[in-house]
């Protein structure tokens, strides 16, 4: 098996060879197998009969290489010495290394002594290259990692192309840590002119199809796949036969570990009469740690602002990825402020267990901010049952602007999506929700405040304070939506008119309107107040 920049050789040791750790032999045997790899050391492969194997625990950790096949590992255990994964075994290699199928190595460096006919050796020197791998060579000089993760894939799929490998298709599929992802992914297709990429929800992983995947046995730690196409009667993987109808002769899924040890999936097909050789694969899996630490940093770039998003919001998150990270960083911000809160809460606590309060906040939540999402709004922060949101207005001289539009048409969508809730609730026997929204306009400080070791991105201010006394008369006033007057001024429709009314505890007083067809029964219906 040798080709230009890699082989892959396998001999028999010319003399007696074994391995001692804690004082112990664990492997002497006089049919022991050399494996000579390209730019990895030599390693000694023991026959399962020379093996102390008293002395050895198994382990978990499975590890795949493509034209070698999967390794299962033990520990060694001797007393109070317990050396982790220091042995493995290619129990079902594949046919380019059949010579070394259930046979042990050990990892060299992990034992205190290996001898050669009762003489003892060192560590085994490398095999050299004529010339470096190329494709690492390239990542680390030629990859733009400032670019998205799909252009970078095309990017090194076209290199690997120009090195004459015949791949119609690579990929990448990594683990996310996200609220509706399990994982996502980029597939570069030879024929297609940008990237698919795409996101599976945590769902996917209970369907038949993702269970019977090459994917499923690879996350789960088992090692990679390799399937000759053309040639293997092996089908089992639905993937293969779809692939087969392409033109694909070889599919290769390798583990690509990341530096916590989650495992994620680099995939290569090829459609070359061959299949994929020893010599285009070597290399390949060669440089996977450095493919693997490239895509690390887009997942944890992803993953940040994944989770700022859920647990901030979008807005907010931008800012703080923006660098604003100290205590008292802050900035004036002109919007629509949105608060809403659940109705007869203390009594829904008292009367409802714990697991059915919390599904009813949460139905409430999917209704109040679903709608201000749905409309473009940015949900700060969840008050226990109650919702601070705003829609940002970009200019504050502006006297409609479509956020103050935005923000009523969510209320109206919020109402909507309680109505329909609520009829839900009734038909299962279970009592409807009530519910109160206060849409106001106006300024207000957006910024950190906290402890300088627990900061919380927050709003403060007398526009945030007045919104809040708004929500807290809407029960009073018998309606489910209250908008103050500079709201009602900023949106173009005329808006009932339910009176001026003191706000409890910030010593303004305010005209307030409703939404038309709301809950009041009586109430003035005035024309829009002007500037």
């Amino acid at each position: 098996m040798n080709g230009n920049n890699y082989r892959m050789m396998v001999e028999s040791a010319p003399t007696r060879i074994a391995v001692d750790a804690a004082g112990v032999r664990l492997a002497e045997s006089r049919a022991a197998k050399l494996l000579r790899e390209t730019r990895q050391p030599p390693v000694y492969y023991f026959p399962r009969r020379d093996v102390a194997f008293s002395h050895l625990e198994p382990s978990a950790l499975r590890t795949h290489c493509p034209f070698k096949g999967n390794a299962r590992y033990w520990h060694v255990v001797i007393g109070d010495v317990r050396l982790e994964n220091a042995v493995w075994s290619y129990e079902t290699p594949t046919e380019d290394a059949a010579e070394i199928g259930g046979l042990f190595a050990f990892q060299w460096d992990l034992m205190d002594n290996w001898w050669a006919d009762e003489v003892q050796i060192g560590s085994p020197a490398r095999v050299m290259l004529d010339a470096s791998n190329p494709h690492a060579m390239w990542l680390m000089h030629a990859a733009d990692r400032t670019q998205p993760p799909e252009q970078m894939l095309a990017a090194f799929s076209t290199h690997l192309r120009t090195q004459g490998i015949p791949l119609l298709r690579l990929g990448v599929l990594v683990r996310t840590l996200h609220p509706l992802e399990f994982a996502w992914g980029v597939l570069d297709w030879r024929d297609r002119s940008t990237p698919e990429t795409f996101e599976l929800p945590h769902e996917v992983l209970g369907d038949e199809e993702f269970r019977t995947s090459p994917y499923a046995p690879i996350l789960a730690g088992e090692g990679g796949v390799r399937r000759r196409i053309d040639a293997d009667a092996r089908r089992e993987f639905a993937i293969l036969d779809a692939l087969a109808e392409q033109g694909a002769t070889d599919y290769a899924a390798m583990p690509m570990r990341f530096s916590d040890g989650q495992i994620n999936i680099l995939t290569l097909v090829a459609d070359g009469e061959d299949g994929f050789s020893t010599e285009q694969l070597g290399p390949i899996h060669e440089m996977l740690p450095l493919l693997s630490s490239i895509f690390e940093v887009y997942s944890q770039r992803r993953l940040s602002a994944v989770l700022l998003d859920t647990y901030l919001g979008a807005q907010t998150g931008t800012r703080v990825l923006a660098g604003k990270i100290r205590r008292g960083d802050s900035e004036t911000i002109h919007a629509i402020i949105w608060f809403s809160d659940l109705r007869d809460s203390t009594r829904l606590t008292e009367t409802l267990g714990q697991k059915d309060y919390l599904e009813l906040l949460n139905d409430y939540f999917d209704c109040m901010a679903g709608a201000v999402l749905a409309h473009g709004g940015e949900v700060l922060k969840y008050i226990g049952d109650a919702v601070m949101a705003i829609f940002p207005v970009a200019d504050r001289d502006e006297v409609r602007p479509a956020a103050a539009a935005e923000a009523v048409a969510a209320a109206r969508d919020a109402s909507a999506r309680v109505l329909r809730l609520n009829a839900a609730r009734c038909e299962r026997g279970d009592e409807p929700i009530g519910f109160g929204i206060a849409l106001h306009r106006g300024d207000f400080t957006y910024g950190n405040i906290g402890t300088s070791k627990r900061l919380d991105f927050t709003v403060i201010g007398g526009a945030a304070n007045e919104a809040a006394r708004i929500e807290a008369l809407t029960k009073a006033l018998g309606e489910n939506v209250l908008v103050s007057g500079p709201v009602a001024q900023s949106v173009p429709e005329t808006l009932p008119h339910v009176g001026r009314h003191s706000l409890r505890g910030v010593g303004a007083v305010m005209d307030l309107f409703a939404l038309p067809g709301g809950t009041s029964e009586q109430r003035e219906t005035s024309p829009q107040p002007h500037q």
